[in-house]
């Protein structure tokens, strides 16, 4: 038989143990809220800095912004014939995590869930990517995606697994 569940939760605690109280709450979590409010305080700064790097208008559009175009030159400081290669960040997304392309077992489907990501001692991460457009002289602007690496994502962010998104842009 199934334990009777409470309208709402309590969120006092006291320095007793309440260990009846604490296995109750493990084997039936609350559906409302979290039984742990101090808890969830404790760990929001962190959610809100991850939520402030990947959001429009956040801190990696800026960075994007304030990287701007860079221009090389080759050849000796006085020759005339200088190429000038000019690169610039246009956009990063970082994509939802997936199965390695090394495992070979699972070709269909590679998405990946932090709870499988636990059961193989594996972090939640997702490929980062950004395109480059790169110009020689002044012939036209040409793309490249390159990718960046591996971006930890963290759980109870505002763009978590329950995104319809495949990825998430940042910048132009």
């Amino acid at each position: 038989m199934a334990a009777p569940r409470e309208k709402n939760t309590k969120t006092h605690w006291t320095a007793d143990f309440d260990t009846l109280r604490r296995e109750k709450l493990f084997r039936h979590p609350p559906k409302d809220h979290s039984a742990y409010p101090a808890l969830h305080a404790a760990i929001q700064p962190q959610i809100d800095s991850f939520n402030a790097l990947l959001e429009k208008n956040g801190l990696l559009e800026h960075a994007i912004r304030d990287i701007g175009t860079k221009v090389f030159l080759d050849g000796e400081s006085g020759d005339p014939s200088r190429n000038q290669l000019s690169v610039r960040l246009k956009e990063v997304f970082v994509e939802k995590p997936q199965i390695p392309t090394t495992n070979k077992f699972s070709t269909r489907n590679r998405e990946i869930f932090p709870a499988e990501c636990r059961e193989r001692n594996a972090t939640y991460r997702g490929k980062m990517r950004a395109r480059l457009e790169y110009r020689v002289n002044k012939d036209p602007w040409q793309g490249v995606v390159r990718e960046l690496g591996q971006l930890p994502i963290m759980l109870k962010v505002s763009r978590d697994r329950c995104s319809e998104d495949h990825r998430w842009h940042v910048g132009s």
